[in-house]
């Protein structure tokens, strides 16, 4: 929904999965860029000139997204069935540094940002 109007995007099939569940999540970073993950792993990115999604190609597969959260300018938190990664971004959209967290933390199923705290919840507990 944007300036009154519903627009429809298009991705490829590759994101489709057999639930409605998580299918994509969405945020918004501080330099005023849009993000979108699929549950099946792909980072994608909004070019409000063109009116579309492209995909930033993640050099790691992070398949099993649920979670994605924008934090100041740069940062963009994942968090998946496979583990939390941290990526960096530039205004321009363009992957700077992706990083595997070193925490064990796998089966990620939703996060949120409180204040300057990350609640994190996980298949069998919350952190």
């Amino acid at each position: 929904f944007y300036k009154g109007k519903i627009i429809k995007h298009d991705l490829p099939d590759e994101n489709n999965i057999p639930s409605l569940l998580r299918t994509f999540i969405f945020d918004e970073d501080g330099y005023g860029n849009v993000w979108a993950a699929s549950y099946t792993g792909r980072l994608y990115t909004y070019n409000r000139y063109q009116s579309e999604f492209s995909e930033l190609v993640l050099p790691k597969n992070v398949g099993g997204i649920n979670s994605l959260i924008c934090t100041g300018q740069n940062n963009l938190l994942i968090g998946s069935a496979n583990g939390f990664y941290r990526l960096k971004v530039n205004k321009d959209q363009e992957l700077t540094e992706m990083e595997e967290m070193p925490y064990s933390l796998n089966d990620i199923s939703v996060m949120h940002l409180l204040d300057d705290d990350l609640l994190i919840g996980k298949r069998y507990s919350c952190l």
